[in-house]
């Protein structure tokens, strides 16, 4: 019987003697079996520390259904197309190294994670995400730069973090974006100027943050922005007047501003708004009949105002029909 080591190197003498061309052919097919079996198993340990969490996962199916079954369901689950990922509440930096393999990943949910910006570190190779949210993770500035290159994000959470100005730079490559959070964090008005360029922004949520009157001035520029959210925010009648060149807006919230009824002019002059909340500010009889008149408004709130049943009975006289 041949030792191990002759058979061996038997098997090297007939591989040698083949022509150049063919042996390439070969080195080139082992190299994609190790990498394609490597591919798979780190997918399904990825699967795997997901599942075992609590954590949800939606896969594309590939290849036929007499494949499918040939292969049988573990080595499917490493070929398949993994598309979602939901960890909310149970992502873990750990989780994340795993994750990173999933890189045709288009919406991952880390809501209310332990995730940190070392563990975001994971995420620069999945360049398929279009729907990422971070809210209320341990997310600074430091990890956005790890999110530049994902540049066909349409949807991006980061509303309860410790994200400021200065972070928001990173995200000037996103140019899909349409919906961006960044409620509840740091950032003001210089933050803002880093938006002016993402003409796909459809809505903004504002929030709680310090952006005041020269903020707004830096995203008049959107044209497709249909939802502003400043509620709590440092907004004043004259930052609404920057608001005029904003014809796609539809719902407007400025709830706990400094809003009186001279703002109410810039405000009708927003003709497609059907939804304004203008909650706990100054606004009066006054300037509540005049936005009655707003011929395509449906929702108006006005709690916590000096607004009287008096002058929405008026209001509702004068409310244009729909």
């Amino acid at each position: 019987m041949d030792k191990p080591g002759r058979s061996f190197d038997r098997i090297v003498a007939h591989v040698n003697r083949l022509p150049l061309f063919f042996r390439m052919l070969v080195t080139i097919a082992v190299l994609v079996a190790s990498v394609s079996a490597w591919r798979v198993t780190s997918q399904i340990a990825a699967i795997r520390s997901v599942e075992l969490a609590g954590g949800i996962i939606e896969c594309e199916a590939l290849g036929p259904g007499w494949l499918r079954r040939l292969l049988g369901p573990k080595i499917v689950r490493g070929v398949d197309i993994v598309t979602v990922v939901d960890v909310r509440g149970v992502a873990t930096d750990a989780m994340m190294v795993k994750i990173r393999h999933l890189t045709m990943l288009r919406r991952l949910n880390l809501e209310g994670s332990e995730i940190t910006d070392e563990g975001l570190s994971h995420l620069q190779d999945c360049l398929q995400i279009e729907e990422l949210n971070l809210k209320s993770t341990h997310l600074t500035d430091a990890g956005l730069p790890y999110l530049r290159n994902l540049v066909r994000m349409r949807s991006l959470i980061l509303s309860h973090t410790n994200v400021t100005d200065s972070g928001l730079q990173h995200l000037k490559r996103m140019v899909k974006l349409e919906t961006l959070a960044i409620n509840h964090t740091r950032v003001g008005n210089a933050g803002l100027s880093h938006l002016a360029q993402l003409h796909e922004l459809q809505a903004i949520w504002l929030q709680n943050t310090q952006v005041s009157d020269d903020g707004v001035s830096h995203i008049t520029g959107l044209k497709k922005l249909g939802v502003l959210n400043l509620d709590n925010t440092y907004i004043t009648d004259q930052g609404l007047f920057y608001l005029g060149n904003l014809s796609a807006l539809f719902d407007l919230r400025v709830s706990g501003c400094e809003i009186t009824d001279a703002s109410v002019p810039a405000i009708v002059k927003l003709t497609g708004v059907s939804t304004i909340r203008m909650n706990a500010t100054h606004l009066t009889d006054a300037g509540l009949i005049k936005l009655a008149g707003m011929r395509r408004l449906d929702v108006l709130c006005v709690y916590d105002t000096s607004v009287t049943d008096a002058g929405v009975a008026k209001a509702t006289g004068a409310a244009s029909p729909r």
